[in-house]
């Protein structure tokens, strides 16, 4: 390849757009993660774990005792849902790569599911911040295109 123009227009060059891609998404999740965080402390939004009474972990916090709180447990939950997806991510394409006896085109479908779906949790995260600063709340999300007030 002479060109950076050939480069680029390769599975390969694409690939590694998409990775450069995630890796700066990945950094955009940490700071607009940490900018909500201290926006929810500042206005001292921030719940212990088991406040509302339909928190099946309600039993789990004892008198005085602090719980984690909500912002940190979801993260965590989302990072996990992030992992099972990644690894669904790649099962299924090395699914489909077997069926159709090979090609180079489904690692970059798996390749932009996986920024896809980070770019997701980043512009929620980034929603939330923004709310908080112009509305001092945050309103209820769509996670995966459905409401989540079961709305349809």
């Amino acid at each position: 390849m002479n060109n950076l123009g050939e480069v680029l227009g390769s599975t390969q060059g694409i690939l590694a757009s998409l990775n450069y891609g995630y890796d700066e998404h990945d950094k955009l999740l940490n700071k607009y993660y940490k900018l909500y965080r201290a926006e929810l402390k500042k206005k001292n939004k921030t719940t212990p774990t088991g406040v509302f009474s339909h928190e099946p972990n309600i039993q789990n916090i004892k008198k005085g005792q602090k719980g984690q709180d909500t912002l940190l447990e979801e993260q965590r939950a989302w990072l996990k849902l992030r992992d099972s997806y990644e690894a669904y991510i790649e099962t299924h394409h090395t699914h489909i790569y077997d069926i159709n006896g090979g090609g180079t085109i489904y690692s970059i479908h798996a390749s932009n599911a996986r920024l896809g779906f980070l770019k997701m949790r980043v512009n929620e995260l980034f929603s939330r911040y923004l709310m908080m600063i112009t509305d001092g709340s945050v309103e209820f999300d769509s996670i995966f295109g459905s409401n989540v007030d079961g709305d349809i």
